[in-house]
């Protein structure tokens, strides 16, 4: 009985064993044939992988940290507006006929005393003086001081102005015998004599006050 039953399991077929061209590959093979071809796969497959976009990952940043003047907001742009040019200066008034007297009055200054003269080169008397002045102004007043004082428009004592004319009497001889120009501050201009030749000299002085005979106003 036993050596029936040991000849019925040898008697058994067993399954061919897997070969490859011939070769009969046993269990380690098949292992080893397994593991290269997932070695091949990996590598066929790498190249593929690397080319696919990386979805998945997170990417670095690619700047670094922004600087605290970056996140505040830009300074707005101040235009700058010109200044209206200036315009041109105001042209000073042109000096009155009275200014214009004075001028000329302080301008002879200093000039000799000539009787009957009217020249600042060879010199004045009062009423040379006088008249010279107001010559350059283009008006004629006479050339006597009789003649003056009846030319322009009479003014009281309180109220003269530089520029206007001012009379007098019985200096050198009985009657109207001087003339001089008022400059204000109560005083005048006059030619008086050869030794003072044209001068300042004042209406207070007591000499002159005693021979005030009036002024005219030249307009």
């Amino acid at each position: 009985m036993v050596a029936a039953a040991g000849s019925r399991r040898r008697s058994r077929p067993r399954s061919p064993a897997p070969s490859i061209g011939g070769l009969v590959l046993f269990l380690p093979h098949r292992l080893a044939g397994a593991l290269c071809a997932l070695a091949l796969a990996a590598t066929t497959l790498s190249p593929v992988l690397a080319d696919q976009p990386d979805s998945g990952r997170l990417k670095p940043a690619s700047r670094g940290p922004r600087h605290e003047s970056e996140l505040r907001s830009p300074a707005p742009v101040v235009t700058a507006v010109p200044a209206p040019e200036p315009g041109p200066a105001p042209s000073p008034p042109a000096p009155s006929i009275a200014d214009r007297i004075v001028g000329l009055a302080f301008g002879a200054l200093g000039s000799p005393y000539l009787f009957g003269g009217s020249s600042p080169v060879t010199g004045f008397d009062c009423s040379g003086l006088v008249h010279w002045v107001l010559e350059q102004l283009g008006v004629d007043v006479g050339r006597t001081a009789e003649a003056q004082y009846g030319y322009g428009e009479p003014v009281a004592p309180p109220d003269l102005r530089p520029g206007d004319l001012v009379f007098f009497a019985n200096t050198y001889m009985p009657g109207l015998s001087h003339v001089g120009i008022y400059v204000g501050d109560g005083q005048f201009v006059d030619a008086g004599t050869e030794r003072t030749g044209v001068r300042r000299a004042s209406l207070g002085d007591p000499y002159w006050a005693a021979r005030f005979v009036g002024a005219r106003r030249i307009r």
